[in-house]
């Protein structure tokens, strides 16, 4: 065997490994097919503080938190650093999507880092117009935790929202 053969043999088999590795780390979920959690609770930051009260939040991590989910709310005062972040370890961020990232049909999105199965951080984009939609922001909180659709008529996690309800 070549030289040329030995090294272009031995950098296929460490890219391989390198992207087998990085697809095991952060998509566990699709090979061990369980959910993806939070080792602990999220702290959620509202970076539109203007456009989206705190009590419409709470309110929704309240739905949460009597189905069993923990997370904890930052103070009411805008946290500019934080918000700069698409994603920040520990912590789901609200935030305004721009229209022309949405779907037609679509309200809402969330995003979601995990490694090992283990969510390290989440970002809610809403669509203009969408936060005060009953029900929307419970369901992204959803994703947030880790929830994935839900094909039962009146589940709040199911995709269509006119199919949504407080039901989990």
């Amino acid at each position: 065997m070549s030289v040329i053969n030995k090294y272009f043999f031995l950098s296929s088999i460490f890219l391989i490994s390198f992207f087998t590795m990085n697809f095991i780390k952060y998509h566990t979920y699709i090979l061990t097919d369980t959910i993806p959690s939070w080792e602990e609770p999220p702290i959620v930051i509202n970076c539109y503080i203007t456009l989206f009260p705190e009590a419409r939040i709470n309110d929704a991590l309240d739905f949460w938190e009597l189905q069993g989910y923990s997370t904890y709310i930052m103070s009411t005062e805008y946290v500019y650093e934080a918000c700069k972040h698409d994603f920040l370890e520990g912590f789901i961020l609200i935030k305004r999507g721009k229209n022309k990232d949405f779907e037609i049909t679509t309200l809402g999105i969330t995003r979601l880092r995990s490694e090992y199965g283990k969510i390290k951080s989440a970002t809610i984009y809403l669509k203009n117009g969408t936060f005060y939609y009953p029900r929307l922001l419970e369901h992204e909180i959803g994703h947030a935790l880790g929830i994935p659709h839900v094909e039962e008529p009146g589940n709040i996690m199911h995709p269509i929202y006119d199919y949504t309800d407080l039901n989990f």
